[in-house]
């Protein structure tokens, strides 16, 4: 998100919260209830469904990254993470960008203990990760760098080949159905870029299609980005226009649209790839909206019930069976961030 949206945002929500009531609240969340994150930031979340672990980071200005079980119940918080923002999970080990600290850090998700970290001192303020072609790819805040290295925290190779150049960083996403292939989106100014790209094992990338301000109405920066599990559409949250996107990977087609209203910041897509899950910042009506994948008409939503609690910026993540769909909000007034537990099937 650029920093103009994000003024604009605040200037809204002042103009929302002395003028409108707040709107009633929907059904209670699911499992536990809210519960107050131990920072007052947010970078990312990803679960270790093997381990029943749920992972969260402060993001930038913060160095904790949070760990609770599926059902919300705290297990841990490990500090000295500076930074710590875009996540992933593989064969046990968390890798976590670690933006404010130049490297990525990795924990061991069974024992939760911490490994060696990876780039110290080498890598500039990595921010989003990916895993394609057997190595973990890393976007820094540095003209669209990327880099990786395999997931052993071996080989690190600092230029990918990447060609394009952002004055910011490129979110990543990736998914087994498609192993060596990397999808990128420009996450600075508008209009946005969409870029796929092919992963090579020996840390290259390839420039396999590109296209300047997708969609039906263009695209503004990218808020957040998911992928359905088949690699069939990867999906676009941007601060304009006022729906999530879906895109066909083959061509960048536009293909689907689900209304949020303004600002869309948020996409996840349901592990049976049957729901979507699209967040929007909205002082003055619903926050979270879960659609089925083929159709426009919620069947649920949720209002955080306070004009100044609004959805972090990739702030959901569906659990492992659909059953529970995690959610982020921080509050304005207090700067508080807050883990809500939903469950996307109430009716």
């Amino acid at each position: 998100m650029s920093w103009c949206t994000r003024s604009i945002r605040r200037l809204v929500l002042a103009a929302v919260v002395s003028a409108t009531a707040v709107a009633a609240s929907p059904a209670a969340p699911a499992h536990a209830g809210p519960i107050l994150l131990p920072f007052q930031g947010f970078g990312g979340m990803v679960i270790d469904a093997a381990h029943d672990r749920l992972f969260v980071s402060g993001g930038t200005g913060h160095d904790q990254i949070a760990v609770y079980d599926l059902a919300g119940t705290w297990v841990k918080t490990f500090t000295n993470m500076p930074g710590a923002s875009d996540m992933v999970v593989h064969r046990g080990v968390l890798y976590a960008a670690l933006f404010d600290g130049g490297a990525i850090g990795r924990i061991d998700t069974a024992s939760l203990t911490r490994m060696k970290r990876v780039g110290l001192r080498t890598l500039s303020a990595p921010r989003y990760l990916a895993i394609a072609a057997g190595r973990i790819w890393v976007s820094t805040c540095t003209a669209g760098v990327v880099a990786s290295f395999a997931t052993d925290g071996t080989d690190l190779v600092l230029e990918s080949g990447f060609g394009t150049v952002s004055n910011d960083c490129w979110d990543l996403e990736s998914t087994p159905a498609k192993p060596r292939v990397i999808f990128a989106g420009e996450t600075y100014g508008g209009p946005t870029s969409l870029v796929k790209l092919k992963a090579a094992t020996d840390g290259s990338l390839t420039n396999l299609l590109e296209v300047s301000d997708p969609g039906l109405d263009g695209s503004d920066s990218v808020d957040d980005m998911a992928i359905r599990h088949d690699g069939a559409q990867v999906m676009l949250a941007c601060g304009a226009p006022y729906y999530v996107e879906a895109f066909s990977t083959a061509s960048f087609g536009s293909q689907r649209t689900w209304p949020t209203g303004p600002y869309p910041v948020a996409v996840d897509v349901s592990s049976d790839d049957a729901q979507v899950a699209a967040g929007a910042w909205a002082p003055g009506g619903p926050d979270v909206f879960v659609f089925p994948f083929r159709g426009q008409t919620p069947t649920f939503s949720y209002d955080f019930n306070s004009g100044s609690e609004q959805l972090a910026d990739g702030g959901l993540l569906f659990g492992p069976d659909a059953a529970t769909l995690y959610a982020v909000s921080g509050s304005f007034d207090t700067g508080d961030e807050t883990l809500h537990l939903l469950d996307p099937n109430a009716a």
